[in-house]
């Protein structure tokens, strides 16, 4: 079976040694922590000297899935449980997604980037029928009465 490339939900920490600390956690809870290189990882901010620890991701590898538990493979090693761990569903994204794919767009921006005309309304009316033409639906009791007229009119002719 192929593996997915994945992104992990992680905090990573800026550590007095210049190097990247990656904390997050396993389907249970249980916290983990993995150094990290400046390779392995996307921030969703910026390192400030105030703020040294900044949310992330981490790029891994969805090994198989069962449910919501999901079996990935790091790229570096835990010291406390290796390669592997199995982590929710909700803490991994596909890698090539950001958080921009899941917020509301303007539909006409939208229409614009697919190469649709500039100007589409996004509801169309529907033109309505000519009295003549509209399709007249009758109950049964309406279609005796009908016959009944016609019949009754036939006979005085």
């Amino acid at each position: 079976m192929a593996t997915k490339p994945m992104k992990l939900r992680c905090k990573i920490t800026l550590e007095d040694n210049h190097t990247f600390t990656a904390h997050s956690k396993m389907f249970d809870g249980t916290p983990f922590k993995l150094l990290v290189s400046e390779y392995d990882f996307k921030l969703n901010g910026e390192f400030l000297p105030s703020k040294r620890t900044v949310d992330g991701w981490v790029y891994v590898h969805q090994e198989s899935q069962q449910h919501d538990r999901v079996y990935i493979t790091l790229p570096k090693a835990t010291i406390e449980h290796g390669y592997h761990l199995v982590v929710s569903q909700f803490d991994l994204m596909p890698r090539q997604a950001s958080i921009e794919d899941f917020k509301p767009k303007e539909v006409e921006a939208l229409k614009v980037s697919m190469g649709m005309p500039e100007v589409v309304k996004s509801k169309t009316k529907k033109k309505k029928k000519p009295v003549e033409q509209q399709e007249v639906v009758h109950s049964e009791e309406s279609i005796e009465m009908l016959v009944e007229t016609n019949t009754d009119m036939d006979e005085e002719l």
